[in-house]
């Protein structure tokens, strides 16, 4: 008669822990390398390999990433361990802030009316959204004297950057 032993048990793997890293001023992405997995057995040779996920080695942009290993004996059981790679960019936004704006009052009035454009920004390495974040909108009836507007800039990252300048309202 034949005796037949049979391997059932998964190898055993372990991931490296998770990294955190935040990417230099200026820059938009990054090189990350990591530890190589390890993965044991009870009596067969374990494959370690990528399953989902950046490679060591890799150049990546600011963001989340999960990465996946599996590891398989020669029997053909596997077992799999994952973990992240989280990627900071704190580059705020560049705004181009108006200088002060100045209107004349109207006639028979301490206020006149302003209009302007909102303020644009930029950020090489990602959206940005602006929002107006204090003093009365372009349109309105500005006092006579000077009138703070600010707004904000953020962008993808939670980066954001400031912008003020005053309405000065001229009464002639």
């Amino acid at each position: 008669f034949d005796v037949i032993v049979t391997d059932e048990e998964d190898p055993e793997i372990t991931c490296p822990p998770d990294i955190s890293i935040t990417i230099l001023s200026g820059a938009c992405d990054t090189v990350v390398n990591y530890p190589a997995p390890t993965a044991s057995d009870n009596c067969n040779d374990v494959t370690i390999g990528l399953i989902d996920g950046p490679a060591s080695g890799e150049t990546l942009a600011a963001g989340s990433y999960t990465v996946t290993i599996g590891a398989e004996d020669n029997a053909g059981n596997n077992s799999t361990c994952s973990f992240t790679i989280d990627i900071a960019e704190t580059s705020p936004p560049v705004f181009d802030c108006p200088d002060d704006i100045t209107v004349n009052s109207d006639p028979g009035t301490c206020e006149g009316v302003a209009t302007f454009d909102p303020p644009t920004a930029a950020d090489p390495c990602s959206d940005v959204t602006v929002t107006q974040t204090g003093g009365p909108p372009s349109g309105s009836t500005f006092p006579a004297g000077s009138t703070e507007v600010e707004f904000t800039a953020e962008d993808e990252f939670g980066n954001t950057e400031v912008c003020n300048f005053n309405i000065i309202v001229v009464d002639d």
